[in-house]
């Protein structure tokens, strides 16, 4: 692949491997220190599990129905690992973790497509890896990894062809954001923010529009027939359209609407101002469009100002989170999103002591609500270097507009390809709502647009010491934070899995009488007709005569404890085993 050739991006094939291999050892050896071995699922991906074992025993691709996914592309790759041995959780674990490597090197060769200089390329790269819902969803079998490999890829792809107009280049993308629908079905932002950047770049011509509608038509095609031939064989998840009928319902109503625009876009900004910081301190500095005497910079500081004063007046009114409520004085600190990123560290954190009655109540200790503090200001200061960038670029998408056609050069195009991505990506999920992983995917995409239509010295060394001292030592904490809490989320999953095995089979305590979170009684007893019963956890509980729990539970005695060591914070923490008390004993 020829990663650059433009003599002003230029670098020699050998500092592209030297990269790539130095980012890619970095990444083996921390996977190495987590661990990820163990053959238990994490999170949702009991359902994608069960239906790679499915289709390997019975030959039938039947998805299960906690999932509003096509998923046949992750299922499909994670088969792969699993035919060599048979199925596990640990194979489809190897899957992930080999896609999440080739994520990283993607968002690497992206930007060099980008023609960008050689220091956000790595820069971009690092900041993924080091990323803690990026780190932590690579060691399970949820679909965001698959995702972003290859969504990153088709992405580069489509830039070749934006730029040579090449044939080839474009099926290529094309494929690959087929089989990215196919996991997920956001990936048709990719598609078309092509089509929509070719007609801006050749105009509406015939053979243009030709070239600009068959990557979409391609993609939703394959989507339609695939959820066509699921609905007809009766392979349709009971929540296939969860999240479309949230998003029509949202739409219907103009109080909700603005209410769920006006909060998902200031917690969408926090999220990706913390993520993006140490590339934003970096591309601020740039001399090119920042000098102090620039208008446009001036502006943009201004805006930046409003931001930061605004995100400070939306915190206070925003709802304190539960678990800011039960362990220090009520306060609004992040992480103000569900799922990965929680208070405690990495989670979910699915125990029964965890949701009590479907209500979140979490019995870990948080980290110091110094450190949410701080995390919380650097949110808000990437919020506003985020805001602020982005203005920087409205002169040159206004030219853009201005001057359609022959006029616009690659860069510029590619740019608009981006943002035009990005958008549609994130429209559906500002409307209605999302969680913090799907906050990652199109973070190297908003860093290439932005990069295009602001224009980067190719130099690192213009970056005062400073900045990139501050850059280097986000990425370090970030990546400290990742490894040690995902080897924290994966060992108190290791000591629960341990627990739940040696009730079943050493006491032979049926499944049917454990609540074991919500992995565990997932993947025994799913049923997407399941009755609710407020005084269960909503897991599908059928019987909760034992328990396993972070703590003791009113009306339960520890029967047995599994002892693990955390790492963030460095203590021993225990995973308990719990039994109903009979009447005379409570």
């Amino acid at each position: 692949m020829d990663i650059a050739s433009n003599s002003n991006s230029l670098i020699p094939r050998r500092a592209v491997v030297l990269d790539l291999l130095s980012i890619a050892s970095v990444w083996i050896v921390s996977i190495c220190i987590v661990n990820p071995i163990g053959n238990f699922p994490l999170n949702d991906d009991w359902s994608y599990g069960l239906t790679v074992k499915t289709l390997i025993y019975t030959r039938d691709f039947r998805p299960g129905g906690w999932t509003s996914l096509p998923l046949i592309s992750n299922v499909a790759w994670g088969t792969l690992f699993c035919l060599p041995n048979g199925f596990s959780f640990t194979a489809l674990r190897m899957s992930s973790l080999s896609l999440s490597l080739l994520g990283i090197i993607g968002a690497y060769l992206f930007i060099r497509e980008l023609r960008q200089p050689r220091w956000l390329a790595v820069g971009t790269a690092v900041t993924l890896a080091a990323n803690p819902i990026y780190y932590a969803i690579s060691n399970t079998f949820m679909s965001d990894v698959f995702y972003i490999a290859t969504t990153m890829f088709a992405a580069l792809f489509f830039v070749r062809s934006l730029r040579s107009r090449s044939v080839r280049d474009l099926v290529i993308g094309t494929g690959l954001a087929a089989l990215a629908t196919l996991s997920r079905q956001l990936a048709i932002c990719l598609p078309l923010g092509f089509g929509i950047s070719w007609v801006v770049m050749h105009g509406l011509k015939r053979s243009n529009m030709l070239r600009a509608i068959m990557p979409p038509l391609v993609c939703c095609g394959a989507l339609y027939a695939y959820q066509q031939w699921l609905t007809r064989s009766g392979r349709l998840p009971a929540l296939y359209y969860v999240k479309l009928d949230g998003l029509l319902d949202t739409l219907t109503s103009p109080k909700l609407l603005f209410l769920s625009v006006t909060k998902n876009v200031f917690v969408a900004a926090l999220y990706l101002g913390l993520f993006m910081l140490p590339l934003l301190l970096l591309i601020a500095g740039n001399k090119r469009r920042f000098g102090r005497k620039h208008l446009a910079t001036q502006f943009a500081f201004a805006t930046m100002l409003m931001t930061l004063g605004i995100g400070v007046f939306a915190l206070r009114g925003l709802r304190p989170a539960v678990t800011e409520a039960r362990h220090y004085a009520p306060t609004y600190l992040m992480p103000l999103s569900g799922n990965i990123l929680t208070t405690s560290g990495i989670g979910p954190l699915t125990l029964a002591d965890n949701w009590r009655g479907g209500d979140y109540a979490p019995v870990l200790p948080p980290l110091s609500r110094k450190v949410w503090i701080v995390v919380t200001f650097m949110s808000l200061i990437g919020a506003g270097l985020l805001v602020a960038i982005i203005v920087l670029t409205i002169p040159t998408v206004i030219n853009l507009v201005r001057h359609r056609g022959s006029q616009i050069v690659d860069k510029e195009i590619i740019g608009v390809f981006c943002v035009v991505s990005v958008c549609i990506y994130f429209a559906p999920l500002i409307v209605s709502s999302y969680i913090d992983r799907y906050l990652v995917p199109p973070i190297p995409l908003i860093v290439g647009g932005v990069a295009c239509l602001l224009g980067l010295q190719q130099s690192f060394l213009w970056s005062k010491v400073p900045q990139r001292i501050c850059a280097g030592l986000l990425i370090a904490a970030m990546f400290v934070f990742s490894v040690g809490s995902t080897g924290d989320y994966l060992a108190w999953n290791r000591a629960r899995w341990q627990a739940l095995k040696e009730l079943m089979e050493n006491d032979h305590v049926n499944a049917k009488d454990i609540d074991g979170g919500f992995e565990f009684n997932g993947l025994y007893m799913y049923d997407p007709d399941y009755q609710y019963d407020s005084k269960k956890s909503w897991w599908w509980v059928q019987g909760d005569t034992y328990k396993v729990s972070f703590g003791i539970i009113p009306g339960y005695t520890a029967i047995k404890e599994y002892r693990y060591h955390n790492w963030i914070p460095p203590r021993q923490r225990q995973v308990l085993v719990l039994k109903r008390q009979s009447a005379s004993q409570q």
